[in-house]
């Protein structure tokens, strides 16, 4: 069996909230992505390891922390 990897929205959105972040623009700005490419991850589109990274960064978030984020094997992704 495969496991499809997907982004954990809900915890994606509690890290932004827990970094600070009023606003996806705000987060995308702190990154250096457009705010488009925040609000297709935060619906569940997988980044390119370069946005992953910014973001990460911007968020503060320790490679498990990103790793369980952005790799998630939970089918719930809302």
């Amino acid at each position: 069996m495969v496991t499809k990897y997907t982004i954990d929205t809900r915890a994606f959105k509690i890290a932004i909230a827990a970094a600070g972040f009023d606003s996806y623009a705000e987060l995308a700005r702190a990154a250096g992505v457009s705010d488009r490419t925040v609000s297709a991850i935060a619906r569940g589109k997988r980044p390119t390891s370069t946005v992953m990274y910014k973001l990460a960064d911007a968020l503060h978030l320790t490679g498990e922390e990103a790793g369980k984020i952005f790799f998630s094997d939970k089918l719930r992704t809302a």
